[in-house]
């Protein structure tokens, strides 16, 4: 380096020395760099004049305006929608996944009151919040400010980041997704603090509410690698001290919002019906592809998919492997294994380091001088970047006990989620509780995407006592890797398939792929709407919002009869009638998923209210104050309601 570089470049490394000291301005310079680059990777699909087709097509819209109208009703947290299963409604907002409707609805109001603005905003908002997050991991880890923002970047644009949204339309998922790499700080944080910390308790619970499908998996692996470690570390008694039941309490706080209602609500459903659908033994993918797939191209269509990992992370982490490879034999070639490190550090430093020395003339012999040379040198400078050349005596620093945690719990992460995409894992999903509800087995990419990336940027990080020029290697090395990934992201492509014909809520609403949000006990065809009988009366529903919290019905009755109206029921619903009577669903024979309430002859006005977080416990309390065996039970089991008196 001639002295006039090298003075740019110390002068250039001060003045980021400087910058980087004022918090408040990297704080903004990272916010606005994360919040751009989030706006970017949705531009294609937002300046269009709808939206592009996903495999979800318009339901994505439709939930995210079912959360709109009750947001505007100052429902926040929304458990029914009024407007699915033809208007019969259902518990679809409580039993599907959440965290992404939340945050969009939230955009809507002050993005000009526009469904694809919301929905935009709402991509944009988990991007930063995966680049966040990645940005927090490394930076634990032991990566460079820089290094951790250009992982961040790495991760808003990484293929199965791009492939959720822009593909499959899954944007649950892609905020669960977001949600991992906060899970994997706070999972090797709770690892090096010995304890079980509050923020595992908090990313745990929202990763659940993201998806609790991929949720399953992301807190099942994680869960026995902790296990594994600290049982062998003898950490187990350690970690389950009076701060694991504050982490309890942190975790049952923000799920149990939700939890709650959902055991409540829940058990009138059968979700296993989902299973009927896609089932892992059926989507098994071939193992090349995850490493190269050359049919596909983003961009070209959405009915196909690509589960293709990042070649970027991959070639740090063999990069990162075979840098380290030295240390690791420097550290065995005094213990049993001495006669395999020779021959492995002779190999090592006949492929990458002293090809010269290492060939012992076998191929020198044939090649001038004015070739060697300067082959040789370059092999060798370059190299030299990384690590000391193999051969040398080095005295190698011991691996932290951070460094043990990382090496330990990330690439067992990642094989384990190799090892469940080979189709020998197949009983594991056929017979662990649970597991066939993930559907796809390469929906785990979601968790090896950010460990994959974490680890590969921990491997070529820079050490505490590394000389400038490793420094300055390192750190252009990850800014270029950012930069391919950056380059190739396929959200850049110029999407050539058709919109969705508009953007708003389906006019026949129908949520349930395989009756999920259908009561089991519905008896009806759940295709169709409900047309139950009631011969002695005549039912008047009233027209309101589509996502009304209340909906009044006019029931005139020829003589008392016990009135089936045309929506499911459950124990969140309240029957105001006359004003003033308030009662829960009764049950009828013929229609036992549906709402029957027993009423006078004559004129009455029924006012049913929609379930609510608020308006469930209440029923709840009604439930429990009353010893009318007809009041609302589990659908399904043989209960006749009385006769009305």
């Amino acid at each position: 380096m001639g002295p006039v570089v090298k003075h740019y470049v110390l002068r250039s490394l001060e003045l980021v020395r400087y910058l980087s000291a004022d918090r408040l301005f990297c704080g903004v310079l990272v916010f606005v760099l994360y919040a751009a680059l989030g706006a970017s990777i949705v531009w294609h699909s937002w300046e269009v004049e709808t939206w592009p087709f996903t495999h979800d097509q318009m339901v994505p819209f439709s939930r995210l305006f079912i959360y709109v109208e009750h947001f505007a009703q100052l429902d926040f947290l929304p458990i029914w929608s009024v407007k699915d299963n033809f208007t019969a409604g259902s518990p679809q907002p409580l039993l599907y996944h959440k965290a992404f409707y939340l945050a969009a609805a939230s955009f809507y109001f002050v993005s000009g009151f526009s469904l694809k603005n919301a929905m935009a905003l709402g991509i944009v908002f988990y991007s930063m919040v995966g680049s966040y997050g990645m940005k927090r991991l490394v930076r634990f880890i032991g990566g460079t400010p820089f290094i951790a923002f250009c992982g961040g970047v790495m991760m808003a644009v990484a293929n199965y980041s791009i492939t959720n949204f822009l593909i499959r339309g899954a944007h649950a998922e892609y905020s669960a997704c977001m949600f991992m790499p906060w899970f994997i700080w706070a999972l090797l944080r709770s690892l090096d603090q010995k304890r079980v910390t509050k923020s595992l308790g908090f990313f745990s619970a929202a990763v659940i509410l993201g998806h609790t499908a991929f949720a399953f998996f992301a807190l099942l692996i994680g869960g026995f690698l902790a296990f594994v470690y600290a049982l062998a570390t003898r950490r187990i008694l350690a970690m389950l001290d009076n701060r694991f039941w504050q982490a309890a309490l942190v975790f049952a706080i923000t799920a149990g919002i939700y939890l709650v209602p959902m055991a409540i609500i829940g058990k009138d459903y059968d979700l296993t019906r989902l299973g009927t659908q896609y089932v892992p033994r059926d989507e098994f993918v071939p193992l090349y592809r995850y490493f190269w797939d050359s049919d596909w191209r983003f961009g070209e269509n959405f009915f196909l998919y690509t589960v293709q990992i990042d070649l970027v992370p991959m070639a740090f982490t063999v990069l990162g492997v075979l840098a380290a490879l030295p240390g690791i034999l420097a550290r065995l070639e005094r213990g049993w294994a001495a006669p395999v490190v020779r021959v492995a550090r002779q190999g090592l430093a006949f492929i990458t380091l002293r090809p010269r020395a290492a060939a012992a003339g076998v191929f020198y012999r044939y090649l001038p001088e004015s070739v060697l040379n300067p082959v040789d040198g370059a092999v060798s400078r370059i190299y030299h970047l990384w690590t000391p050349v193999a051969g040398e005596p080095v005295r190698y620093p011991p691996l932290s006990a951070r460094g043990k945690i990382v090496l330990s719990i990330l690439p067992a992460m990642v094989l384990i989620v190799m090892l469940l995409q080979m189709r020998f894992s197949l009983p594991f999903y056929e017979n662990f509780p649970g597991a066939d509800f993930i559907q796809f087995p390469w929906r785990l990419l979601g968790i090896l995407t950010p460990a994959l990336i974490a680890l590969s940027l921990y491997l070529v990080s820079p050490s505490a006592t590394a000389s400038l020029r490793r420094v300055i290697a390192c750190n252009a090395l990850v800014l270029v890797g950012a930069t391919i990934m950056t380059a190739q992201c396929g959200a850049y492509h110029d999407v050539r398939w058709e919109l969705i014909p508009r953007i708003g809520v389906e006019p026949r609403l129908y949520f349930s792929y395989t009756k999920e949000f259908v009561p089991v006990a519905d008896t009806g065809d759940a295709y169709a709407e409900q047309h139950p009988e009631n011969p002695t009366c005549t039912v008047t529903r009233h027209e309101t919002a589509e996502e009304a919290l209340n909906v009044p019905f006019t029931v005139e009755c020829r003589e008392p009869a016990l009135v089936v109206l045309p929506i499911f029921g459950s124990p969140g619903h309240i029957l105001v009638v006359g004003g003033h009577v308030q009662q829960v669903c009764h049950k009828a024979e013929l229609y036992p998923a549906l709402c029957a309430v027993p009423l006078p002859a004559g004129v009455s006005e029924v006012l049913v209210e929609m379930p609510t977080m608020a308006r469930l416990y209440r029923a709840m309390l009604v439930r429990l104050g009353t010893k009318d065996e007809s009041t609302y039970v589990a659908p399904g089991k043989p209960v006749l309601a009385p006769p009305p008196q």
